[in-house]
């Protein structure tokens, strides 16, 4: 048992020794007197990566405009500017805005659920939820902030009729769709 020990032993030095011989004779090939290929190459690597710089193109003069307004409208009038920006209310698709606002137009359409819906004798009425209580609401009633109007009740979700004004400040017309919510 002593005499396979002490083989072990001998075989574990014999292989740290010929790592270590091979390691300084690996090393030794790296290193050379003569350098002066290496430094030629560097040299030539970097004159060519930088590359002489375009010349800076000339400036074109700057040519002084002078604005002449004869026989032009002045862009920065006020009373032009103001009738730009007429509210509309002139137009005929404008809204009525003299009624009285019913309380489900203080809500925008996100915040308005259809919960359910009501028919007696052909007439069908919504329930809305909106704000944490329920709405009935009917056929020619109003919701929501742009105007909408409802012109259909179907099982399936509420349809209205909305004004709003476009790029213009034309009053136009836009048919919205609110669904049956899921979750009641």
């Amino acid at each position: 048992m002593i005499k396979i020990h002490l083989v072990e032993k001998h075989i574990v030095s014999v292989k740290i020794i010929a790592v270590a011989t091979m390691l300084v004779c690996g090393l030794s090939g790296c290193v050379s007197e003569n350098t002066d290929d290496v430094a030629t190459y560097l040299q030539e690597t970097r004159t060519k990566a930088t590359p002489e710089p375009e010349p800076i193109p000339e400036s074109v003069p700057y040519e002084v405009y002078t604005h002449t307004p004869s026989g032009k409208p002045n862009p920065f009038d006020p009373i032009r500017f103001k009738s730009d920006l007429d509210n509309g209310t002139n137009q005929p698709d404008a809204p009525d805005q003299s009624r009285p606002k019913q309380v489900l137009e203080s809500f925008s359409l996100t915040e308005i659920q259809m919960v359910g819906m009501l028919k007696n004798q052909g007439a069908s009425a919504a329930l809305v939820r909106a704000g944490g209580k329920t709405y009935p609401i009917q056929v020619g009633e109003y919701m929501g902030q742009d105007y909408g109007r409802v012109i259909q009740i179907a099982p399936d979700g509420l349809t209205l009729s909305e004004k709003v004004q476009d790029a213009d400040n034309k009053w136009v017309s836009r048919v919205t769709h609110v669904p049956l919510s899921e979750q009641n």
